[in-house]
């Protein structure tokens, strides 16, 4: 493949969209671009482990909502979701209705936003992980706390945005 100029990258996007990079290589244009296919490269290779993260996680905590709430979980009220998390199941039903699918178990767990099933791990779900949402995790140690798995996932959860909304994220620990 032949190389991406910044003359190409520039004619295609944005200059405020490439302004990042070009400060990350200190006003070098080619590096610029240079460092804009490695962006590229790099949410390629994060995309595949996030989409494994997000439906291996999303399908575990399902399972274990579902045996302990029934496969309507997201319309028993005695699990108390919050506010917010009410809104994205209304949201996701309206999708789903809107595009002539069901609000089953299987198509409502596709249509949740990765954020809600992460903000499941917040402060005032403490309970529900108790009850359940700590057995998502098979071989998980025992002193796994609900704050640990919270701290883990939100962070991987703002990456996961960035790419979705393709954003740079060379600037970030990637390695962490």
């Amino acid at each position: 493949m032949p190389r991406i100029t910044f003359d190409i990258l520039e004619s295609f996007l944005s200059p405020e969209r490439l302004s990042t990079y070009v400060r990350l290589a200190g006003g070098n244009k080619e590096k610029a671009a240079d460092l804009y296919i490695e962006n590229l490269n790099q949410c390629q290779i994060l995309h595949t482990r996030l989409h494994w993260l997000e439906i291996g996680l999303r399908n575990s905590m399902n399972k274990q909502l579902s045996l302990k709430y029934g496969a309507g979980w997201y319309d028993n009220a005695s699990i108390g979701l919050g506010s917010i998390e009410q809104q994205q199941i209304q949201k996701a039903k309206d999708t789903l209705t809107k595009n002539h699918k069901r609000t089953s178990n299987p198509d409502m767990v596709a249509a949740l936003t990765f954020g809600l099933w992460v903000n499941l791990y917040n402060k005032p779900y403490e309970e529900l992980w108790r009850k359940c949402l700590s057995k998502a995790f098979a071989h998980r140690p025992a002193t796994l706390t609900r704050k640990q798995v919270r701290e883990t996932l939100h962070p991987i959860l703002r990456l996961r945005n960035r790419i979705a909304h393709y954003e740079p994220i060379l600037s970030l620990d990637l390695a962490k």
